[in-house]
């Protein structure tokens, strides 16, 4: 395909391609540190505010943000205790913070309702970790007070400049030297993080060898692409796999029939072995017996036969 080798004939485009793969490798690697954290996180604000559901399903259905109204009101004692220990824990307070990504009545049970007034607008229906960007993820370390102790001092807003400059480029171009740049950014918040969570040394060895990564794009076959092939290939598969594990399972039932059958018999040996041992202790004894004892044993027979017989 000629546009695949348009692509191919650009290295900044290929520069562009890999930011996006390490910006995924980084979104990876935050994941069970910022559940960890965020666990903490609302631990303590329960310990707080207390861990009583909203009995009211408080929403912001009847709530307007202007200026007038900066914060929304509850009636209920619960979420209003909420509401105020998450401003407190904001690093936004007098500004812009997105009440409306949550749900107010689940800030006592749901740590990721709280988490998401510390994100940008548009998580409103994300309800767990995978659910979130690296963008959210980014803005939640940056404005939530809590990650405050890792002094992180700015490098999340450097990161989110290097995703929001990628994804908003026109062109999807990259050139090498603002490569290198982005990467060097990347690196000094892992190599902040790696301070609290070791795995995140990790991720500066996969950035070296992105970097130096020849990436090529090839074009599939058309007829691969083909929706009934592929379906068909799939059945196959699947059809191979079955007769494998039928092939499997009766190669396991004739297993554990030899074993039976060698157990049977070698139970069969061992009685065999003890009889003919003590046949053979029988014969041995036999054997050792002098001559003269024979005789006596032999004519006491004999006599025994004869007194038998008078009587």
């Amino acid at each position: 395909m000629d546009i695949i080798r348009e692509l191919n004939g650009k290295s900044e485009t290929m520069n562009c391609l890999k930011c996006f793969i390490i910006l995924g490798c980084l979104r990876e690697y935050l994941e069970p540190f910022i559940e960890e954290e965020i666990t903490v996180f609302h631990q303590l604000m329960s310990e707080q505010c207390g861990c009583v559901p909203c009995a009211n399903n408080c929403n912001f259905s009847n709530w307007n943000p202007t200026h007038n109204q900066p914060i929304p009101p509850f009636d209920c004692e619960v979420c209003t205790a909420w509401r105020d220990a998450i401003l407190t824990h904001h690093s936004n307070q007098n500004g812009k913070v997105i009440w409306t990504n949550s749900k107010p009545h689940l800030w006592s049970q749901d740590k990721w309702q709280v988490a998401k007034v510390y994100m940008p607008n548009g998580h409103k229906n994300h309800n767990s970790l995978g659910d979130f960007d690296i963008a959210a993820l980014l803005c939640l370390m940056n404005q939530c007070k809590h990650f405050e102790k890792f002094k992180l001092r700015g490098l999340c807003e450097k990161v989110s400049f290097v995703r929001n400059s990628i994804m908003h480029s026109p062109n999807y171009q990259l050139k090498k030297k603002d490569l290198d740049n982005y990467m060097k950014r990347i690196r000094k918040l892992c190599n902040v993080l790696v301070k609290h969570h070791p795995n995140f040394g990790s991720l500066s060895r996969e950035i070296d060898e992105i970097q130096r990564l020849d990436l090529t794009l090839l074009a599939r076959d058309n007829q691969a692409q083909n929706e009934e092939e592929l379906e068909d290939k799939l059945v196959a598969a699947l059809e191979v796999n079955r007769k494998t594990q039928n092939t499997q399972d009766l190669l396991g039932t004739e297993v554990e029939e030899l074993e039976k059958t060698l157990s049977e018999r070698d139970e069969e040996i061992k009685t065999l072995h003890l009889f003919y041992k003590e046949e053979l202790k029988a014969v041995e004894q036999e054997a050792s017996e002098p001559l003269w004892m024979k005789m006596v044993k032999f004519l006491g027979e004999k006599v025994r036969q004869v007194m038998s017989e008078i009587i």
